[in-house]
């Protein structure tokens, strides 16, 4: 993505500040597509341990409710 801006000149100070933006600009993007190419959610197999062991302290979990003092 290119923006152009007007500036005061060669060299001159929003020169500079537009070039950094344009650099952050780029390496946010190449962050996004790197974000985006990564696999999301867990393998099946992990899944089922993790299932399996929530059922594994449930079944050992009592329930107190409303405890007053």
């Amino acid at each position: 993505m290119e923006i152009e801006v007007e500036t005061g000149g060669p060299g001159s100070q929003n020169e500079h500040q537009m070039e950094g933006l344009n650099q952050r600009l780029e390496q946010m993007e190449e962050d996004s597509k790197a974000h985006n190419d990564m696999p999301s959610g867990q393998d099946p197999a992990a899944a089922a341990a993790t299932q399996a062991n929530r059922e594994e302290v449930d079944s050992r979990s009592v329930f107190v409710g409303n405890a007053m003092r």
